[in-house]
């Protein structure tokens, strides 16, 4: 069994990722999505997001950088097997 993950990262002033963070907190809840963690960092340093679907174990992280930058976006998926079991091969 394998995960398929992925990320990406979007620039963005610290000042503005608990806001940004709690919108899609908000819109992807109401799409079906589980709250696993909403917690905005002391001092306002930023914040962080993890958010899972029920129905299939997707799961999506928001994070603050460390150098508060920019806000990461990491995907995970639940385990898979490939058609023919040889994945990745």
């Amino acid at each position: 069994m394998f995960h398929v993950s992925g990320f990406s990262h979007v620039t963005l002033p610290v000042e503005q990722h608990a806001e940004v963070l709690e919108r899609l907190r908000d819109e992807w809840i109401a799409r079906g999505y589980e709250l696993k963690n909403f917690r905005i960092l002391p001092d306002g340093a930023g914040a962080e997001l993890d958010l899972v679907r029920p129905a299939d174990g997707f799961q999506f992280s928001w994070a603050t950088s460390g150098d508060r930058v920019w806000i990461a976006l990491i995907i995970v998926s639940p385990c898979v097997r490939s058609p023919d079991g040889k994945y990745p091969g």
